[in-house]
């Protein structure tokens, strides 16, 4: 298994990877409020049975993502591409978006998710970036498994970011 920066050629294969995933647990949020005051909470729930969901991000954006230099690895073995991570900087702030993390559906649970992930993180350290951020679904959970396996923590939602209406949770990592 290698890690490598994408090439032109790797595109391709990127968009054809099985992006759909399946989630056992989703994070189920609450909101409570007065007048003066709002709370919102997030907690795990798990489901009866497991749910198939869709990727909530297009494919069509991915040779502009390439393009724009950023970090685009993919993990490649035998020739073949098993994954990719999408990873731009907005310098303003020095920070890292994690745009895209996918894995074809039958390599994963094999650890390139977190080779790619350690590969992006060293990439931001290197460029002295303050840190790394990401989008995922509620319904997500292999994602906010893996992001919080090596440090992201929560810091904020949107229920209005994905066309699907499904609820974006914010996940930070903190590189200095």
């Amino acid at each position: 298994m290698e890690i490598r920066l994408a090439n032109i050629k790797d595109i391709g294969a990127c968009v054809a990877l099985s992006h759909a995933y399946s989630t056992d647990y989703v994070w189920q949020m609450q909101e409570r409020g007065t007048d003066t005051e709002t709370s919102i909470s997030f907690r795990e729930v798990r489901l009866p049975r497991p749910m198939r969901a869709d990727y909530p991000h297009s494919r069509d954006y991915l040779l502009e993502d390439w393009q724009r230099n950023g970090c685009f690895l993919v993990a490649e073995d035998q020739g073949r591409v098993l994954g990719y991570l999408d990873l731009q900087v907005q310098r303003w702030h020095q920070v890292g978006w994690i745009l895209n993390l996918a894995i074809d559906e039958p390599y994963r649970r094999n650890g390139i998710g977190g080779m790619l992930l350690e590969q992006g993180i060293a990439w931001g350290k290197s460029l002295g970036l303050r840190a790394l951020m990401t989008d995922v679904q509620t319904k997500n959970h292999p994602a906010i498994s893996l992001g919080r396996k090596y440090g992201f923590s929560l810091c904020g939602y949107n229920d209005q970011y994905y066309l699907s209406g499904d609820i974006a949770l914010f996940l930070c990592l903190n590189l200095t």
